[in-house]
């Protein structure tokens, strides 16, 4: 008996093969379980390994930080194939039956721009990606239906589909459920003890930071990326700079503990985000509330900061000690 799975309406139980599944607008059919996935970004990665399915996995890619303890045992036994997005030969080299990925970017037919090739898969492997599946208006095409073609599954975030539209207004637990059933369903594993496991620790982190006001005063928190790492700038210019905003994983886990944000996007520049936060949470230009001292001065400097899966802990991390600094904090 088939089942089909969506994202809009829950994955059904685990069952039988074969199994079909609908990932952002692109229906596909397995016929037993994967068992050579690849996942090409670091919550693929983390949500494969919090699923148990290391012993399916092949290859990673794209590790930007390093894989919650809890996985790294399990992890460390599956290979790295690029420390960024891997090219189509070594993609292939590994004889995928299944890739997973965070962004649409991981399924890119080749294209050409500002006099280099971008994209990952080509006329050597996959490609022409045209038609449905492939083509969503001006998104840049992407090659799922040419790979279901060849015997290889693909899964895409539901808040990364090439189709905006297909994109849900913002992620929610009930977002982060709901492809781990579906994914549960293709591998044949369970989710839903895992998802009451995330349940709790959910409520753990908001009545941790309940539990954590100071004189009565809400905790202030901001989710930084892309500090001078994603987008190049000219000579002089200040580092591009990203902050968690409202519609995508980061404003779910802030918000699940109790922090709000308004912008209605999944990542902003700080420099556009300003005017559009609320102003009990200090995202704008990533200045510290009071007394506003931005938190880009050389002395101390934040080198990252993170959420882990769970969302249980925040960790803000500077290249010295911030002892001597009067008025800075983080929450």
């Amino acid at each position: 008996m088939m089942f089909i799975i969506s994202l809009v309406l829950g994955a059904l139980a685990v069952s039988a093969y074969p199994v079909s599944y609908k990932s952002c607008g692109v229906e596909h059919t397995v016929n037993a379980a994967p068992s050579r996935a690849v996942t090409m970004n670091q919550g693929a990665t983390e949500l494969m390994l919090a699923l148990g399915l290391h012993n399916q996995m092949v290859g990673t890619a794209y590790l930007d930080d390093y894989i919650w303890p809890k996985y790294a045992t399990e992890n460390a036994k599956i290979p790295v194939i690029a420390k960024s997005y891997p090219n189509e030969t070594e993609i292939m080299a590994t004889n995928p039956d299944f890739i997973i990925a965070s962004y649409n970017s991981a399924f890119r037919q080749t294209y050409e721009s500002g006099g280099k090739t971008r994209g990952i898969f080509s006329d050597e492997t996959v490609a022409p990606c045209t038609g449905e599946g492939s083509v969503f208006g001006d998104a840049k095409a992407t090659c799922r239906p040419q790979l279901h073609a060849r015997g290889i599954g693909t899964y895409l975030f539901a808040d990364a589909c090439e189709d905006s539209s297909l994109r849900p207004a913002a992620v929610t637990e009930e977002t982060v459920y709901s492809e781990m059933r579906a994914l549960g369903n293709v591998f044949g594993v369970d989710a839903e003890a895992k998802i009451t496991e995330m349940k709790g620790d959910f409520d753990s982190a908001a009545a941790m930071m309940s539990s954590n006001m100071h004189n009565g005063k809400s905790m202030k928190a901001v989710w930084l990326d892309c500090v001078g790492r994603c987008c190049k700038v000219g000579p002089g210019e200040e580092p591009q700079i990203y902050v968690g905003a409202n519609g995508g994983a980061p404003a779910m886990l802030m918000k699940e503990v109790s922090i709000r944000g308004n912008p209605s996007q999944d990542w902003c520049n700080a420099d556009n985000c300003e005017g559009t936060v609320d102003y009990t949470v200090p995202f704008t230009q990533i200045f510290n509330k009071e007394p506003r001292i931005p938190l880009s001065l050389a002395a101390p400097a934040i080198l990252y900061a993170r959420f882990n899966m769970e969302a249980t802990t925040i960790g803000v991390f500077f290249d010295q000690s911030t002892q001597a600094v009067t008025g800075a904090r983080c929450g």
